[in-house]
């Protein structure tokens, strides 16, 4: 599967650096500095494991306290950015119609599906939760590639993404202590956070950290794939 090259690659380039401290620190997090950075993107919210997932941060935490760890309410797949989080961002009610529509057909045109996570990889910039989708995300997103080149609409995706992971950190602070932060990153390679059965996925207008005091639900998409019914509830 394309995903299980992606992460190892992601690991391979990056694990050097980060045992060396070095990482590529966020300013905004650092600092903190207001974001004003919004976008809009079809997501998938993570509403299992929270169990597991405490577990795993808890090992993160117990070596570099400093750092940020998404609250579990705040984690994501993102499926698809239709506008990138940017400090220009303006709302467009006819583009979010226009979304919402792109999502629905997109999505009813693939099949129900789960996302395994298993393990995680680091870059320099931050933690990933290892997912794994049997490759439903690639479809989705070529639909919605498709569809938004029917309609001449810009696609803004800054690069076509392969994955069905979910950040989990970001760096905030210089490394207490590089090479144990390594240590905990190797040990951590195989950690299974279980499944995630989709049922939902929404299109929002969010943040850079899909905090949800500054996230807004455009639409939730809920598909029965089962019976080919489906209903999108606007909020």
């Amino acid at each position: 599967m394309s995903s299980i090259t992606l992460y190892d690659r992601i690991h391979d380039s990056n694990i050097e650096d980060i045992g060396e401290g070095r990482v590529e620190i966020d300013r905004y997090l650092a600092t903190a500095e207001n974001d004003p950075r919004m976008g809009i993107s079809l997501i998938i919210p993570i509403v299992g494991n929270s169990e597991n997932y405490r577990e795993l941060v808890n090992r993160f935490e117990r070596v570099e306290p400093d750092q940020y760890y998404y609250p579990f309410g705040n984690l994501h797949i993102t499926v698809f950015d239709f506008i990138q989080g940017s400090a220009d961002y303006r709302r467009d009610e006819f583009l979010e119609k226009t979304f919402l529509e792109i999502s629905r057909e997109a999505v009813e045109a693939v099949g129900p599906f789960a996302i395994h996570f298993r393990g995680v990889a680091f870059s320099r910039g931050a933690g990933i939760l290892r997912g794994y989708d049997g490759d439903a995300l690639i479809s989705i997103r070529r639909n919605i590639r498709s569809l938004l080149k029917e309609r001449g609409i810009r696609n803004d995706e800054r690069y076509e993404s392969e994955s069905a992971h979910v950040t989990f950190t970001r760096f905030r602070a210089a490394l207490r202590n590089p090479p144990l932060f390594r240590e905990t990153i190797e040990a951590s390679r195989s950690f299974d956070l279980g499944d995630e059965e989709v049922s939902s996925l929404e299109l929002v207008e969010h943040d850079w950290y899909n905090l949800l005091q500054r996230k807004r639900v455009i639409a939730r998409p809920v598909t029965s794939w089962g019976s080919g019914a489906s209903r999108f509830s606007a909020r």
